[in-house]
């Protein structure tokens, strides 16, 4: 219970800040790297004049989003290879997936991001922050955090060292190079928003 209305409370932050995103920018189509299940996106569009593409690397995952009608178009593919030709988007959103990948991964699915989205659109990426100094609140929340990727690695334990490595790299701190970026934490510090212009 405690779990599911944490889940809840991220996915609203995340919504936040990507709507903002959205409302600024002159925009058509978003693709969504590592979309899941889509549920980031359920109210978030009030009108569909935007279409969004989902990407991901599980057939139950897609076929699971395939039936809730977020995406308008919906792709089984590896987010490192995107099965898009250049400069095609003008958001590329990637949730929650950088901290699972292995670093050589993630620095793939970053350059294909930047190789989709177009001139002036943005890439928009939400992950684990690993800040020097966090409230109270913020360290309860970040123990949490911490046990349930623990969790995870028990299923997946490339996905817990991926983890590990993510924070001894100090987030996405070595891969943004370009200066042409914002960085906001949210959620008491446990989480960045990083939106580079691309």
């Amino acid at each position: 219970m405690a779990k599911t209305f944490l889940k809840k409370l991220v996915r609203r932050c995340l919504r936040q800040e990507l709507q903002k995103v959205i409302k600024q920018t002159d925009c058509d189509l978003i693709v969504d790297i590592g979309c899941g299940n889509g549920e980031i996106w359920s109210g978030l569009l009030d009108k569909r004049i935007i279409k969004i593409f989902g990407v991901d690397d599980s057939a139950r995952i897609t076929s699971l989003t395939n039936g809730t009608n977020v995406y308008d178009h919906l792709f089984m593919a590896d987010a490192s290879q995107l099965p898009f030709p250049n400069n095609h988007f003008d958001i590329s959103v990637i949730s929650l997936l950088l901290h699972a990948v292995d670093r050589t991964k993630r620095g793939l699915i970053l350059k294909e991001a930047r190789r989709v989205t177009r001139p002036g659109g943005f890439i928009f990426i939400f992950d684990f922050a690993f800040p020097a100094t966090q409230n109270l609140i913020g360290k309860l929340f970040k123990c949490f955090f911490e046990c349930e990727e623990r969790l995870i690695g028990e299923v997946n334990p490339n996905h817990y060292q991926n983890y590990l490595d993510f924070l001894r790299d100090d987030g996405l701190a070595k891969f943004l190079k370009s200066k042409n970026y914002y960085k906001k934490s949210c959620f008491f510090k446990n989480f960045d928003v990083i939106i580079i212009q691309v």
